[in-house]
């Protein structure tokens, strides 16, 4: 989290840090070195209710706190994304796109220490969601990393407040689908994704996950 800060501040831009806080049980809180300053606002609750509702709570605090110039930037918070790529996100957006994802499958990108069974794993759920809903374009749909406008948040919530339905890692991929059709502009920025330094275990449950995108080829949202 403070590297990300750092970034914001070295490209003088003005920030607020929002972390959801999910009913956490692993002490997540108490490894957060928060600055003391109105720059971070801490959602908390419990008990723990999933990504679906994590995300759902940030995206209602930002439209409510936010101005129609903000960008609002989703990250996982287990150090492995690359906070360099948010520069090319955020040109993205400054270009004209509604959404731009950090992505570790489109040309430039690439994994670095996942094992094999993983990246097979999540490579075929791609290659599913490509085929059941032609979205051929994009190359990655899961990844939290992401940087919406303003405006696509808040239109798509008007549009569709249940925007996610699905709970679990799933929920990501059906948000983008439902972006695509409501015909916001969707980007991607080349990352390579350090599994290798992962803070903790990833809790991305497997078998939930799985069904999850089961459920949603079945339902087509």
């Amino acid at each position: 989290m403070r590297e990300t800060a750092d970034l914001m501040k070295e490209l003088r831009l003005d920030h607020r840090m929002i972390i959801v806080d999910d009913g956490s049980t692993d002490g997540t809180m108490d490894k957060i070195a928060l600055e003391k300053s109105g720059k971070t606002q801490v959602i908390s609750y419990k008990p723990n209710q999933g990504v679906k509702t994590a995300f759902m709570k940030g995206f209602a605090y930002f439209i409510k706190n936010a101005s129609s110039n903000d960008i609002l930037v989703t990250k996982e918070a287990d150090n492995t994304s690359d906070n360099m790529v948010l520069s090319d996100m955020l040109e993205h957006l400054s270009s004209g796109f509604d959404v731009s994802l950090a992505s570790c499958y489109s040309e430039g990108g690439g994994i670095e220490g996942s094992n094999y069974y993983r990246m097979l794993m999540s490579k075929t759920a791609n290659l599913i969601i490509k085929i059941r809903f032609g979205l051929w374009k994009y190359s990655t749909f899961s990844s939290f990393y992401r940087a919406y406008s303003y405006k696509c948040i808040k239109t798509a919530l008007e549009k569709d407040p249940s925007i996610m339905t699905i709970d679990g890692f799933t929920c990501m991929a059906e948000m983008l689908i439902k972006l695509h059709r409501m015909g916001f502009r969707i980007a991607e920025a080349p990352m390579i994704l350090r599994s290798n330094q992962r803070i903790d275990k990833s809790k991305m449950p497997i078998l939930k996950t799985i069904s999850g995108y089961i459920r949603l080829c079945a339902k087509g949202v």
